[in-house]
């Protein structure tokens, strides 16, 4: 018997009739439910789910990685436990978790839980998410309203000064741009902070070059400060 906990309330759910297969050669168990939802469970421990409205989940042996499809949506890719080098978004997240997503015009953002310095300059817990374009240019945001552009020449310059590498070949240059405190700026990289607050909101972006400050009111108009 299944339970749902809903408005403060564990209530018992009605048990869903199942039929249960195995496959005689490889061992993998195959359970179809009246509701339309098949799933498998492969002699390896992965697995794969389908529900009626064609979303598919794959999720591996040791449970480390769920992957996510349907047909004319973007697909992700939840890891778990994710590890990783170089201030790479799986070196950096706090919880270890880390969604992959692969959108449709071949952008890939990742999204994870992490530490981001604030107006205080105090370390706030933050969700980021990078967005890989396919001009190899790179868009940092977190759920603070920071938001980050590098382009692929920015991006290019930073690999210069540091490690010379391609960009797009294992590059990470780039990601110092993630330790930044607030106040400090990097050259070329263009910076915004979003802000919706008491219904006033508006959009202010630091020109690196010479400090200026615009600020994108509700309203559309654009002022220097």
């Amino acid at each position: 018997m299944q339970r749902r906990f809903k408005d403060g309330v564990l209530a018992d759910l009605e048990s869903i009739p199942c039929a249960v297969e195995t496959d005689a050669v490889t061992g993998a168990k195959l359970f179809i439910r009246e509701d339309e939802i098949v799933s498998v469970v492969y002699k390896d421990g992965s697995r794969y789910c389908r529900h009626r409205d064609g979303t598919k989940f794959h999720t591996s042996a040791d449970g480390s990685e769920i992957r996510v499809e349907k047909r004319n949506f973007a697909s992700h890719c939840i890891k778990i436990n994710a590890k990783g080098i170089n201030d790479s978004p799986y070196a950096r997240t706090i919880d270890g978790h880390v969604i992959e997503t692969y959108l449709p015009d071949g952008s890939k953002s990742l999204t994870f839980l992490d530490i981001v310095n604030t107006k205080n300059h105090s370390d706030q817990h933050a969700y980021r998410t990078l967005i890989h374009r396919t001009d190899l240019s790179v868009v940092i945001a977190d759920s603070l309203g920071h938001v980050s552009l590098i382009t692929s020449n920015t991006r290019d310059a930073l690999n210069d000064m540091g490690a010379k590498v391609k960009v797009g070949v294992r590059d990470y240059d780039y990601l110092a741009e993630l330790n930044r405190q607030y106040g400090q700026f990097t050259p070329q990289v263009y910076v915004a902070h979003i802000n919706a607050k008491d219904g006033k909101s508006q959009i202010k972006t630091k020109n690196t070059l010479d400090d200026t400050i615009f600020k994108l009111c509700s309203d559309m108009t654009i002022d220097k400060i």
